[in-house]
């Protein structure tokens, strides 16, 4: 346990379920930040003035992310490398509605979707350079594709 020169608690390294954990406090003496191993794996916890989980920045099965919470909690942003594999992550204030940006097998692509989850708009770059949009409505019926030629590879 760390103290400053009036006494107040600035750092303190506990076991939490027999796992480290390390807080780090502002002047206040609230928990800002806290640095945990958990199962072998690390991970960093930024907190708000109100003690709100804001942004976290792990490794899940040696795999990175970086995720980002609004006021509420909510995660609305995440960034990760998983199978070597990037990803981008945006979520909408209320429901599942989101934008998700990745690179799979060398083809970058952009994914929009709806409340429900569900994919609604497709933009990629295909192996052949040739980029390729497709549109949904609610029921999943393919509303357009361009070019005409199918579904991309």
């Amino acid at each position: 346990r760390l103290v400053d020169a009036a006494g107040k608690e600035r750092a303190a390294l506990r076991l939490v379920k027999g796992e480290p954990a390390l807080g780090l406090c502002d002047e206040a003496g609230k928990v800002r930040a806290i640095l945990t191993l958990v199962r072998g794996e690390p991970g960093l916890m930024l907190h708000d003035e109100a003690g709100e989980g804001r942004a976290s920045l792990s490794l899940l099965n040696g795999h990175p992310g970086l995720s980002l919470y609004d006021e509420a909690g909510e995660l609305r942003a995440s960034l990760s490398v998983m199978g070597g594999v990037p990803g981008l992550s945006l979520s909408a204030e209320a429901g599942e509605a989101g934008a998700s940006l990745s690179v799979l097998g060398g083809v970058p692509g952009l994914l929009l979707s709806d409340e429900a989850g569900e994919v609604r708009a497709m933009l990629i770059l295909g192996k052949d350079g040739e980029p390729r949009l497709m549109l949904w409505d609610a029921n999943e019926e393919l509303l357009f594709s361009a070019p005409v030629r199918g579904v991309p590879q």
